[in-house]
């Protein structure tokens, strides 16, 4: 699924659902659209969950622990002195 453009999987996981109102099994769908079933399921889950927002990707990469020191001066400070 990650070689699908970011709306190509959007759209993707919206005909998934729109499939499983439907009542289509996970499996049928998952042939259908190339996925598992499991991942069908997960689509499923998580749209039940968090509603369209889950259809969505999320931000990829690494998440910032401490704020840079160059963005706004902000050193941070050592447990020792030396």
């Amino acid at each position: 699924m990650r070689l699908l453009s970011f709306a190509a999987r959007e759209e993707r996981r919206r005909q998934v659902v729109s499939l499983r109102r439907r009542s289509w099994r996970y499996e049928a769908i998952g042939a259908q659209r190339g996925l598992l079933g499991a991942g069908v399921f997960d689509i499923c889950k998580g749209y039940g969950r968090e509603g369209a927002q889950e259809l969505k990707d999320k931000q990829g990469g690494r998440k910032s622990i401490m704020p840079c020191s160059t963005s706004n001066g902000w050193q941070p400070q050592l447990p020792y002195p030396w």
